[in-house]
């Protein structure tokens, strides 16, 4: 009899072990479901917010090509205003289950920056694939607040980078710099591709690169357009600030505000200094400063590349998408596209 207790107890006992095993194996199992359940909601909800962000863009280069149709290459106030400044059509944009906006940040230095609606004139920056070296200088001296020999030595370093053939630089920052990081790679000797590249040079920081990189592009032939240019651009390029303030007061018009009805648009790069003569007073040095540049080709009123950043959330979601992309108007490509 005890015989068959002590049995019919082993059995309870393993089965009790082999029911508390299946029901740690059915935990566990349900816990990794919901982790690979939450982990595919992830995604969707990824791939979601990267749909509605990219709608921004396409309906951005839809604006762009309708405008292009209608005013062909010829700049007036109103195609201006429709690529600029046009909260009508790039705010609030309703996609599916979220909403986008295409919207750029304008900021004058110490002003406050200023929110805007629409895509940014990508040729109206400092080409740094065409640049030379004292308007690389005069650049980060309008934009970046560090010692003078430093900034310098930045210049030149930008500019070595994509320089074919062994370095200008010497000392501390030849090629020997490069190659004895702790994670080695050349000089490119190159052209630059993106504006990431910056942060591979001697001397960029996070912090310069951030204020730097709204003011430089590695897109277009290099002339930059003064109908769209910041002013540290134009004092890059070696204006006076009495002409840089000038050229901005003329072009923005009456209201002296960018991308309006009003703006006057510069039509002929040689023929700015004359125009400026007739809208306001502009002494004979100063109109040999834009003749200067315009002998340089450093001036143009026209511009075919673009940079549109569209930013897009879900509805009830705080998680939100950015794309940032660079269309080429005369090819009708995409000619970079970052998403973060």
């Amino acid at each position: 009899m005890r015989a068959k207790w002590h049995r019919k107890g082993s059995i309870l006992i393993f089965s009790l072990w082999i029911l508390g095993l299946l029901t740690v194996m059915t935990v566990s199992l349900g816990a990794q479901v919901r982790q690979k359940l939450t982990f595919l909601a992830g995604l969707e909800r990824r791939d979601k917010i990267q749909q509605v962000t990219a709608a921004g863009v396409k309906k951005a280069i839809a604006v762009l090509r309708q405008d292009l149709n209608l005013y062909g290459r010829e700049w007036n106030p109103s195609a201006k205003k429709t690529r600029f400044n046009n909260p009508g059509q790039f705010s609030g944009i309703p996609v599916g289950e979220g909403m986008c906006e295409v919207t750029y940040e304008v900021s004058e230095g110490s002003v406050e920056p200023e929110r805007m609606y629409g895509m940014m004139d990508e040729e109206s920056r400092i080409n740094l694939n065409k640049a030379d070296e004292q308007v690389v200088k005069r650049l980060l001296a309008s934009v970046v607040a560090f010692p003078e020999e430093d900034r310098d030595r930045l210049a030149v370093a930008i500019l070595d980078w994509r320089k074919f053939g062994s370095s200008e630089l010497s000392g501390f920052y030849s090629d020997d710099y490069y190659e004895n990081l702790k994670d080695p790679y050349p000089v490119k000797d190159a052209a630059y591709e993106t504006l990431d590249e910056l942060l591979l040079i001697r001397g960029m920081t996070r912090e310069i690169f951030e204020k730097l990189r709204d003011f430089v592009t590695v897109h277009g032939e290099g002339r930059v357009n003064v109908n769209t240019a910041p002013k540290p651009v134009l004092l890059a390029l070696g204006l006076d600030e009495n002409v840089v303030e000038k050229i901005i007061s003329v072009r923005r018009g009456l209201d002296q505000q960018e991308a309006t009805e009003d703006d006057f648009l510069f039509q002929r790069p040689f023929d700015i200094a004359s125009d400026l003569r007739t809208m306001t007073s502009l002494k004979d040095e100063e109109a040999a400063q834009v003749d200067q540049i315009n002998a340089r080709e450093g001036l143009g009123t026209e511009s075919f590349f673009y940079r549109i950043q569209s930013v897009g959330r879900l509805e009830g979601s705080q998680a939100s998408g950015r794309i940032t992309c660079i269309y080429d108007a005369r090819s009708g490509k995409i000619a970079y596209w970052k998403e973060e």
